[in-house]
């Protein structure tokens, strides 16, 4: 519904032979929301919001786009570097995932992108998205492992802010989370336990490397 300019380059009759033909394993919630409610009992299981950081696995491509949003989330005080490796690796996963959709994007392929067609609704269409979806997922270990780093330093510094406050004047610290930074920087109000649950949720994909 959200790609009315794209025609599809399989039927829906096709669409849903390939569907019920075997259980979906799909394991990121925000593109579970999206699938239609008749779609949703073949996915092996049913995905909540609440079990997200239990339920997401770092193979999967939306999940390697999510980088990118946790390395917005630290700007200005991420590395530049890092916010741009997040952000091209996060436009790879795109592609890929737009290849192996129902939709016909080849017109919009160019010299940075191929966004010719992954029919994974075949056989030899899943071993190649398999190979393609394997390589990001190789990509993204050293990029997921220096995020949590750099998380780890901005909540030790923060920790180590709050210890020197007095009793009387601790509370919600201020962080920025805008890369404008400065007076133009939308600031957010955060807690010791606030930062450890966001470190905790992009903590948990290191363990699968």
């Amino acid at each position: 519904k959200h790609q009315k300019a794209l025609g599809l380059r399989i039927s829906q009759g096709e669409i849903n032979k390939a569907v019920e033909a075997r259980t979906l394993q799909c394991t990121h919630f925000d593109a579970f929301r999206f699938f239609v409610p008749e779609a949703r009992p073949f996915n092996k299981e049913q995905l909540t919001r609440e079990a997200q950081a239990a339920t997401d696995q770092p193979g999967c491509v939306h999940a390697t786009m999510d980088l990118f949003k946790w390395a917005l989330k630290l700007c200005p005080l991420l590395p530049s570097a890092l916010l741009a490796e997040a952000a091209a690796l996060a436009l790879e996963a795109r592609a890929l995932d737009v290849r192996a959709s129902p939709y016909d994007a080849r017109a919009y392929s160019d010299r940075r992108f191929d966004l010719s067609p992954i029919k994974v609704e075949t056989a030899e269409g899943r071993v190649q998205y398999q190979h393609i979806q394997e390589g990001l997922w190789q990509k993204s270990i050293p990029l997921r492992a220096s995020l949590i780093e750099e998380y780890e330093k901005v909540l030790r510094q923060y920790y180590l802010l709050m210890e020197e406050q007095e009793p009387g004047e601790r509370g919600e610290g201020s962080i920025s989370s805008s890369c404008g930074g400065g007076k133009q920087g939308k600031q957010h109000r955060a807690t010791p336990s606030s930062g450890s649950s966001s470190t905790n949720e992009l903590g948990r994909y290191d363990l699968y490397r």
